[in-house]
């Protein structure tokens, strides 16, 4: 299978290692973010933290929505989604996040009107075609989550 066996593929792993050895200045320190859980994951589970001197730091990074998204955001999202007079949107990760009991892909099967969404552009042209009110992207309400409250 493409890909998948290019990843499993240790001669492969070593000239990778190799070529990222030879990249490295001396006297030089690196510190490289891994910005999702699932990277994180992948990379102790792999060994290739094991791979990299002594002078590369790997520092691990905020995660991405997926990963750490509160599962009351998420029963959130559900409870508007049923709501009969509201199309959610959100990206497709997003679909299969659990929440205390179901997931959104749970919700639309129950007859929500969940909608996937691959691009921005689109979701806003979608927006400005449907006549019903509509909720708010997850990955935005998130967002409003992190910025600080005005008291």
């Amino acid at each position: 299978m493409r890909f998948v066996d290019e990843f499993r593929d240790a001669q492969l792993g070593q000239v990778l290692a190799g070529e990222i050895l030879a990249a490295l200045e001396p006297g030089r320190h690196y510190k490289v973010m891994e910005v999702c859980g699932g990277h994180t994951h992948s990379i102790y589970k792999y060994g290739i933290d094991d791979l990299l001197p002594d002078d590369v730091e790997l520092v691990h990074g905020p995660g991405c929505p997926v990963c750490v998204i509160p599962m009351g955001r998420v029963d959130d999202g559900i409870a508007v989604a049923r709501d009969e007079r509201v199309i959610f949107t959100c990206f497709g990760d997003m679909l299969r996040v659990p929440g205390s009991r179901y997931t959104l892909l749970d919700a639309k099967a129950q007859g929500a009107d969940v909608r996937m969404v691959v691009l921005a552009a689109r979701r806003a042209a979608d927006r400005a075609r449907e006549p019903r009110p509509r909720g708010r992207l997850l990955r935005d309400r998130l967002r409003d989550d992190r910025r600080p409250r005005r008291r």
